[in-house]
């Protein structure tokens, strides 16, 4: 799975990079949140292996803790959501 920027279209650090593995229950040392624990990769040979529907997953999940489980909208928090998001097989070595 390979994050292609922001839907909205702003800029974003991540962009173009393989997500490794995303954890959305993580939180802060301080209890805070932040979108949980994200593991990306710039190289594609180390990305994390997902099926489409395990991808889908992951890309739509979020926290289950009460605190960060809705956005201050009251929509759930889906934090890789804000990303769009291209899903391939993986290229095998010729």
């Amino acid at each position: 799975m390979r994050l292609i920027g922001l839907a909205s279209g702003l800029p974003h650090e991540m962009a173009n990079a393989f997500v490794v593995a995303y954890d959305p229950e993580v939180h802060l040392p301080d209890g805070k949140y932040d979108g949980g624990l994200l593991v990306v990769t710039r190289d594609e040979s180390e990305a994390g292996q997902f099926t489409a529907e395990e991808a889908l997953a992951l890309w739509r999940s979020g926290p289950t803790c009460k605190c960060h489980r809705l956005r201050a909208d009251g929509n759930p928090n889906k934090p890789l959501t804000a990303f769009t998001i291209e899903c391939a097989a993986a290229r095998s070595a010729l």
